[in-house]
């Protein structure tokens, strides 16, 4: 599989099966996305959503501010919220259970420049 994202539009390509999942539209384009290690599933955010494919099933969420994620588990990702926010932190996503819990406020990167690689 391969995740791409053309003019503000997400998508999944399975290249085994010819077949592309619509993954969703994304203002000002996705700031981050990612597929499972074992290809279970794959996740792709922006501002205001994540868009989760889970074995057939897409599952769109309103989620403001995504920066960045990571596979933190088989079924699990961490989100950054934009380090800049005010309210800047991680968050956990069971992608089974579709449940978010903070782990974390991050205020590292607060009153600071502008970076593209920030260390969470």
């Amino acid at each position: 599989m391969i995740i791409i994202s053309l003019f503000e539009n997400g998508y999944l390509l399975h290249l085994d099966k010819k077949d592309v999942t619509y993954l969703g539209w994304f203002y000002g384009d996705p700031t981050c996305a990612l597929i499972d290690h074992d290809g279970k599933w794959a996740i792709m955010a922006g501002d205001h959503l994540i868009a989760i494919w889970n074995n057939g099933i897409l599952t769109e969420i309103e989620f403001r501010g995504t920066f960045d994620m990571r596979q933190t588990g088989t079924d699990t990702v961490h989100i950054l919220i934009d380090p800049w926010y005010d309210n800047s932190a991680v968050w956990q996503l069971n992608i089974t259970t579709m449940k978010f819990k903070m782990i974390k406020a991050f205020t590292d990167y607060q009153n600071k420049e502008y970076t593209d690689e920030v260390i969470w």
